[in-house]
């Protein structure tokens, strides 16, 4: 399928201008980064709480939330959901409020991303295939399904912050696979959908990609080529192969 994204991207009749990416499994790779802290941070929320849950009771809370004997369920809540769904789930075992949940989560995986810059791993060099695909004349976006603190925390220690001449977060925008950040990022580069591609690793990412160009599927995160077959347009190995566009 490499082959026939390069063609689609070669096609002067139907031309993309527009990249716009996922960040967690897309640009830097999903199990490593988010298992501890997302496994802590729940363990810490729910021994704290009245109720007393036992282990056993908390590794059911993981498992529903995606995390089954210390591994990430690919497409679950805790792959590809927002920290606000995830807080939604949560308020639902203990005595405080999703808001109130939403707002310590996203400061904890802040302060984690700040304290363990090592366990963000970029899938390739990220600063130089920015750059080399802005120097083709694309623009290059981010729609991600994290929080904005952690995504700019994110994007600050990867160096590409500036890079990026747009950024969305569920603070701002609906959330995936709804199109509103898709149909901003088209406004502000002066872009047709249509010739917007997006890029990502989860069935929800395939989902939005549809409303533009397309969607391209990347094997980086945790969904396998086999599931991603008939939900992706393209499937690839990484986003490395816009290194040879």
């Amino acid at each position: 399928m490499e082959e026939l994204l390069r063609t689609r991207l070669a096609d002067e009749d139907k031309p993309i201008k527009g990249l716009l990416f996922d960040k967690d499994g897309t640009l830097i790779y999903l199990d490593d980064l988010w298992i501890q802290p997302t496994a802590d941070f729940i363990e810490i929320l729910l021994k704290r709480d009245p109720k007393d849950f036992k282990q056993e009771e908390i590794n059911q809370v993981l498992s529903e939330i995606g995390i089954v004997d210390g591994q990430l369920l690919a497409n679950s809540m805790a792959a590809s959901g927002t920290i606000q769904s995830q807080a939604d789930f949560l308020s639902q075992y203990i005595h405080q409020s999703a808001e109130s949940i939403c707002l310590e989560m996203t400061d904890y995986f802040t302060n984690y991303l700040k304290d363990n810059p090592d366990k963000l791993v970029p899938v390739c060099d990220l600063q130089n295939l920015f750059k080399k695909l802005k120097e083709k004349g694309y623009a290059v976006g981010l729609a991600t399904s994290d929080s904005r603190k952690p995504t700019d925390m994110a994007l600050e220690l990867l160096g590409i912050a500036e890079l990026l001449d747009f950024v969305a977060t569920p603070d701002e925008y609906e959330e995936k696979p709804h199109p509103q950040a898709l149909q901003q990022f088209a406004k502000q580069a002066q872009l047709k959908m249509e010739e917007i591609l997006y890029i990502g690793d989860s069935f929800i990412d395939m989902q939005f990609g549809k409303h533009g160009a397309g969607s391209v599927g990347v094997l980086t995160g945790n969904t396998s080529a086999q599931e991603l077959e008939g939900r992706a347009d393209f499937i690839v190995d990484s986003v490395a192969i816009f290194f040879d566009k």
